[in-house]
């Protein structure tokens, strides 16, 4: 069909379609994150009395509403204590973007002082460090620092930054009441601290577990109600996509995307209505996009190590037959192979980044365990990355 943008703008698929991709759900309505928020009010709470409030940590796998729900309610703690006059800032410092103590905290300082100028590069540790303490001894304010991805941070500079926060507020002539709260997808995340930083920083632990099917489609509903035009979404549309999503990892936000996905795809296709069909097409166009985009990033023996696991013949493979058959491959390219350590550090981050579904069994024929490997996407998609890799 040929498509315009007068089409696309008489559509009668979307009431608002935004809805699907903001950060925060419609009206703050958090749904199966009640626990979660209650825990969050009641560690930041005192800082609406102007007293000391717990560091916290917040864990869990992408999509599970970490990020939104700190995010909404660092919104309402500013909102509360600018009703009560209570003095207050927030501030937010995504750790992928500032891996070092010396850009988070001129990320922090920017943000306090928005109309100082504080120069982007540079400027050494102990100037930043100087600037941020002199602006907390001379402001008396409450501060939440929001420190996400902070696993970054932690694995390419260290802790540093964790345990200054931690003790900042030891300082007598510091009169800004410091409360940091840091957010991770990775749970190995105590394992980065050292011991000193692990006890100045506190124990307060926050889990957001992932989704199972049955959040996810009250999550999808939710949404959903705010997005679609009425009639739109045929029966059982939600409650697949949100049983495709739960197998995958429990990810809400590639839930939304996949039914944001489904009606851009029936708009496409000049349909009125979102059947399951159309959840089928536009999860195997997204799975196979989304792989393609992934295999770019990689090294050659990466993408040599791919092709030997998604040429196997078999359902299910083992680290052993994958490092032989990359071997193989090697001999074929001309390439000297990488060693079998190298490679099963590649396992472990094909299994993290859900290029592949693995697990450690043991293997009879080799009287040891092994990891047992499987490819969990569509034959159609396996095809399509493999045309690519080769």
């Amino acid at each position: 069909m040929d498509l315009t943008f007068e089409m696309v703008k008489k559509n009668t698929i979307f009431k608002d379609r935004h809805v699907l991709t903001e950060l925060k759900p419609p009206g703050g309505k958090f749904v199966h994150r009640e626990n979660q928020k209650k825990e969050l009010i009641l560690e930041l709470a005192p800082l609406l009395s102007s007293q000391r409030a717990s560091n916290l940590f917040v864990y869990g796998v992408p999509g599970t509403g970490k990020t939104a729900l700190m995010s909404y309610l660092a919104d309402e703690l500013k909102t509360h204590a600018t009703r009560d006059g209570v003095p207050m800032q927030t501030v937010y410092v995504n750790c992928s973007a500032a891996k070092t103590d010396t850009l988070i905290l001129l990320a922090v300082l920017r943000q306090l002082s928005p109309k100082h100028k504080i120069p982007k590069a540079g400027v050494n540790r102990s100037t930043v460090i100087r600037q941020f303490l002199k602006h907390l001894k001379d402001e008396a304010l409450n501060l939440l620092i929001v420190l996400d991805e902070i696993d970054m941070a932690l694995k390419s500079s260290g802790d540093d930054i964790l345990y200054f926060l931690s003790r900042v507020k030891d300082d007598p002539r510091v009169r800004t009441n410091v409360c940091t709260v840091i957010i991770s997808n990775d749970v190995k995340v105590p394992s980065y601290l050292q011991p000193k930083t692990q006890s100045s920083f506190g124990r307060a632990k926050i889990v957001f577990p992932r989704y199972d099917a049955a959040e996810l489609t009250a999550i999808l509903r939710d949404r959903a109600k705010h997005a679609f035009c009425d009639g739109v979404l045929a029966g059982g549309v939600i409650q697949k996509i949100a049983a495709l999503e739960a197998r995958s990892g429990g990810d809400a936000r590639e839930a939304c995307e996949l039914l944001y996905a489904c009606g851009k795809t029936v708009i496409a296709t000049g349909q009125n209505q979102v059947t399951l069909g159309v959840v089928d097409s536009a999860h195997k166009h997204l799975e196979s996009d989304t792989l393609l985009n992934v295999i770019c990033l990689l090294t050659l023996h990466q993408k040599l190590l791919l092709r030997a696991l998604l040429e196997c013949p078999l359902p299910t493979s083992t680290s052993n037959a994958a490092f032989s058959d990359y071997l193989s491959l090697c001999h074929h390219a001309k390439t000297p192979p990488l060693s079998r350590r190298r490679i099963q550090s590649f396992l472990v981050q094909f299994d993290d980044a859900n290029l592949i579904a693995s697990q450690m069994g043991y293997d009879k024929s080799l009287g040891k365990k092994t990891r047992c490997i499987t490819i969990p996407y569509p034959k159609e998609v396996v095809a399509k990355v493999l045309a690519r890799l080769r």
